[in-house]
Order: structure tokens, then C-alpha cells, then sequence
């Protein structure tokens, strides 16, 4: 039994269409652009949900409660 080299070689995969590095690059140029912009609009959205978060817990809008002193009365 012969052995097996460890560099076996994969049959090569014919695609049935042929296109052009060109057309490939255009299609895939949209999606990426896509991509990118969804990304920041999604980092601005966070920057926006944590500011706010930041300014609830800070307390800028809550009331200002009447405190009494018990221990004067």
C-alpha cells in the first residue's frame, strides 16, 4: 500500500457561469458599503442610548424633594 502524501490536491470546482473579476468586484462592492454604513449607524445609535442612560442616572430630571427633619421637631 503506497502512503499518502500530506499534500493531497482537491479536485477543482468548475462554477457553471464565468464572470469577470470586474462584474465580481462591482457586486460585491454594494453589500460591503452597506455593511459599513449599518455599522455606524448602529455605533452612532449606541453612543446615543448610552449618553442618555448617563443622563437619567446622573439625576438632572428628577424633582427636588422636600426633606423634613424629624429630630428639630
Amino acid at each position: 500500500m503506497p502512503a499518502q502524501s500530506s499534500t493531497a490536491q482537491l479536485p477543482a470546482v468548475k462554477l457553471p457561469i464565468q464572470l469577470p473579476t470586474g462584474v465580481m468586484l462591482s457586486l460585491s462592492t454594494a453589500p460591503l458599503l452597506c455593511l459599513l454604513l449599518g455599522g455606524r449607524a448602529v455605533a452612532i445609535a449606541l453612543r446615543e442610548i448610552g449618553q442618555t442612560s448617563e443622563e437619567i442616572f446622573r439625576g438632572d430630571r428628577l424633582p427636588v424633594l422636600k426633606i423634613t427633619d424629624t429630630e428639630s421637631e
